[in-house]
Parts: C-alpha cells; structure tokens; sequence
C-alpha cells in the first residue's frame, strides 16, 4: 500500500519464493519506509492507494548478519 505521503506501509507476495522466511523478510524489508512510491492524487492532492507492482529483491549470505 502507497500511504499519500509515499511511503510503503503494507504489502503482499505475490508469488512466494517457496521459504516462509525469506518471504517474510521480503516483507520486513518492504515495510520497513526506505522504499518510495508515487501516490496516485485526486483533485491534486496525494491520496493512499494499492498500487500493483514487481519488486524483486536478491539476498546474499553477507545480509544474514
């Protein structure tokens, strides 16, 4: 989810890499407010929305610290 001020505050798997713990630090790391988006705006305002979207994202062995 796309907050208006264009943060991420929620998201779901599409598809699942197949390890319950990967997926769930996938949504760690989405939720987490580094990520950006760009809010949709109604009336020129910013305005909350789902927005669909492929993010992959790559672990290595060096993250696992």
């Amino acid at each position: 989810y796309c907050n208006a001020d264009g943060r991420i505050s929620d998201a779901t798997i599409e598809k699942s890499s197949g390890y319950e713990r990967l997926d769930q630090a996938w949504m760690k790391e989405a939720k987490r407010g580094r990520w950006k988006c760009d809010p949709p705006t109604v009336n020129g305002q910013p305005q909350g929305a789902w927005i669909p979207s492929m993010v992959p994202l790559t672990f290595r062995l060096e993250d696992a610290r």
